[in-house]
């Protein structure tokens, strides 16, 4: 198919159909899924043509091709097809376009910093997500968090400072902000990026730490992420911390219930 049919047929499925909702099938998300592995056995090709999709189009597209292409470009198309999938769809893309600074942590620039900032402010999650869904399941908190824009800046943060301290100056504010985050399920996923920071800056990490775990709801200390970073605390400061890992770690009332084990991402 040539730029011209795909366009054609990118648009015509962009109309309102009845779709499976789930697992999403037909319309746009079947044709998004082929065009997210066509992206991947012509990179450069469907980079160039993601860059003239505006905002009229399906989020689902662009995501797509950045999912498909983004591990097989140069650092200057990368960057270029990040920074323009962020402008176009904004915080619809924050899960894509995190995922894809998470696998090349390398590649990230001063560039970026704005867009990963505007993540970390984001409005979602507005709330933690604690009751029984429609299936009868209970989403844990690391789960929500990692569905949540907040909660894949934290994750972002964190594989950048595992990385490297090249942005650590830029990066440290967010850090703290979302390790106080009002929502439960964010902080978990900050306790990730406190763990990273404590390589470089331990005693704001430590800070960072004390104010993440001190919280009225036992709840945030379910999350492997969060005992990860206790351990590291402990190590660091027991006779600070040694209160904190004293604390009962309850989920909804029963010590040690399966429901609220995260499993890893």
């Amino acid at each position: 198919m040539t730029d011209e049919q795909w366009r054609r047929a990118l648009d015509k499925y962009a109309k309102p159909r009845v779709e499976r909702s789930w697992p999403p099938q037909g319309g746009v998300h079947e044709l998004a899924g082929t065009l997210r592995t066509r992206a991947g056995q012509e990179p450069s090709r469907f980079a160039a043509f993601a860059l003239t999709l505006g905002p009229d189009m399906p989020g689902a597209y662009l995501c797509a091709i950045l999912e498909g292409a983004a591990p097989h470009l140069d650092s200057g198309t990368w960057e270029n097809l990040v920074l323009h999938t962020h402008r176009t769809l904004g915080e619809e893309a924050a899960s894509t376009v995190c995922r894809a600074l998470q696998a090349t942590p390398d590649r990230f620039t001063s560039a970026q910093l704005p867009l990963l900032t505007n993540y970390a402010a984001a409005s979602s999650p507005e709330r933690d997500i604690r009751n029984l869904d429609a299936e009868g399941t209970r989403t844990d908190l690391l789960t929500a968090g990692l569905n949540a824009t907040r909660g894949q800046a934290a994750i972002t943060c964190a594989t950048l400072l595992f990385h490297d301290a090249r942005h650590l100056r830029e990066l440290r504010p967010l850090i703290l902000r979302l390790a106080t985050d009002p929502v439960l399920a964010v902080r978990v996923c900050a306790a990730e990026a406190v763990r990273a920071l404590m390589n470089h800056d331990p005693q704001t990490a430590l800070d960072a730490a004390d104010q993440l775990m001190t919280h009225q709801d036992l709840n945030v200390h379910n999350a492997h992420t969060t005992q990860r970073l206790l351990i590291g605390a402990l190590a660091r400061d027991p006779a600070r911390f040694a209160p904190t890992s004293r604390r009962p770690s309850t989920a909804h009332g029963r010590p040690g219930s399966s429901q609220d084990r995260p499993g890893p991402w």
